[in-house]
């Protein structure tokens, strides 16, 4: 028996509703998580997105300084994101942009972003093949 199917069959008989035969199996089991947060900034603007169990709201902020723009999904029954209920759900609307506000304070976009450039004083080797090998 290989280590993969060692660890997969106890588990698969545990989620099918069977006892654990050894107790010192691991059951991992799904746990309540904080909001899940996501970022793209593109040349328009910055696009945010808050997920929180089946909502999610993204918020468009236009450049240069336009208004924020908030849509708001119920993902079990909209996974596709094709009916915005924010005006429905104002108070969740609310709550969930100010998630996103707490989060930018936390990770604001001038400390995040990757720099792809070398370090200073660094030189490309001439030959790229021979400096893989050392």
């Amino acid at each position: 028996m290989n280590r993969r199917t060692f660890l997969t069959l106890p588990l698969a008989a545990v989620a099918a509703g069977a006892a654990p035969s050894r107790p010192n199996v691991l059951i991992l089991k799904p746990v309540a998580r904080e909001d899940l947060h996501f970022t793209i900034e593109s040349r328009d603007g910055f696009h945010f997105a808050v997920r929180r169990g089946e909502w999610k709201l993204v918020r468009h902020e236009p450049r240069p300084s336009g208004g924020a723009v908030n849509q708001l999904y119920r993902l079990d029954e909209d996974p596709q994101e094709t009916k915005d209920v924010a005006a429905a759900h104002p108070a969740l609307v609310k709550e969930l942009a100010a998630s996103i506000e707490k989060w930018r304070k936390l990770y604001p976009a001038e400390g995040t972003r990757l720099e792809n450039r070398p370090p200073a004083g660094w030189k490309a080797p001439s030959q790229w093949a021979e400096a893989a090998r050392r």
